[in-house]
C-alpha cells in the first residue's frame, strides 16, 4: 500500500535544491519574449507559490482553455401588492387570465391584484 508523505515532513535540507532548481526554471521562463501576458502572469503566480504549503479546498484556479463557470442566477424578486398596483386594471385582468385566476371584471383593482398574489402563494 502506498504511503502518503507530506511535503512538510521532508526536511528543508533535502527540498531546497529541488525548489531552487524549479525557481530557476520559472525565472528562465519569464525571460522568454514569446510569453503572452497571461502566460507571464501564470508563471509569476507559480513562482510566488514555490515552497509554500498548498491549501486544498480553496477557490480553484481555471486551467488554461477551461470554460469559466456561469455565474449563479439570482432568483427573481417576488412581486408585491404595490408592484402589481402600478399596473392598470386591464393589465391586471389580463395577467389574472394568463395565470388562471378567476376574477370578475367588476372587482376593484386592488382585489384583482390580491387574488393574483393569493394564487401565486398557493402554488
Amino acid at each position: 500500500m502506498a504511503r502518503i508523505i507530506s511535503a512538510t515532513s521532508i526536511p528543508m535540507k533535502m527540498r531546497k535544491p529541488h525548489l531552487d532548481r524549479y525557481r530557476s526554471q520559472l525565472r528562465d521562463a519569464l525571460l522568454s519574449p514569446a510569453l503572452s501576458t497571461e502566460q507571464r502572469s501564470r508563471v509569476k503566480e507559480k513562482l510566488a507559490r514555490v515552497g509554500k504549503t498548498k491549501i486544498y479546498g480553496a477557490a480553484p484556479t481555471n486551467s488554461p482553455g477551461a470554460k469559466p463557470k456561469a455565474a449563479p442566477v439570482a432568483p427573481e424578486p417576488e412581486e408585491t401588492l404595490e408592484d402589481l398596483l402600478t399596473q392598470t386594471k386591464g393589465e391586471l385582468l389580463t395577467l389574472a387570465e394568463q395565470e388562471g385566476v378567476s376574477v370578475k371584471t367588476s372587482w376593484k383593482k386592488d382585489h384583482v391584484a390580491q387574488a393574483i398574489l393569493d394564487n401565486r402563494s398557493a402554488n
